[in-house]
């Protein structure tokens, strides 16, 4: 019987595409926690990688470095996209314009 578990490379992973429900996360914990329930619930993936004995989880701590630094990123994206779109210099007033602008990209504020 062949065992898919010995194969050489069964850490690799395709790249991962960014859902609705993770980039509405609100905190780097609630991210993090998105992104293992939809590692752990991979069919593909649970067939191929051994479980680790205590955590019984199949993804590996560079996994989880590696959803930081998409956590990072989308953030960083978000960041660019806010100030790309308001401009305001020093004395302008505020105008309720780009208040709606920040409220359509972040709507959970």
């Amino acid at each position: 019987m062949k065992k898919p578990a010995l194969r050489a490379n069964r850490y690799t992973k395709g790249p991962f595409m960014e859902t609705k429900w993770t980039m509405s996360s609100n905190s780097l914990g609630e991210y993090i926690f998105r992104r293992l329930s939809l590692d752990q619930s991979d069919k593909d993936l649970c067939k191929v990688r051994p479980r680790h004995q205590l955590s019984n989880l199949i993804v590996t701590p560079k996994e989880i470095n590696e959803y930081v630094n998409d956590y990072l990123a989308m953030m960083d994206a978000r960041r660019d996209t806010v100030s790309d779109k308001i401009t305001v210099r020093k004395g302008d007033p505020i105008s309720s314009d780009s208040f709606q602008i920040v409220k359509d990209l972040f709507p959970n504020l």
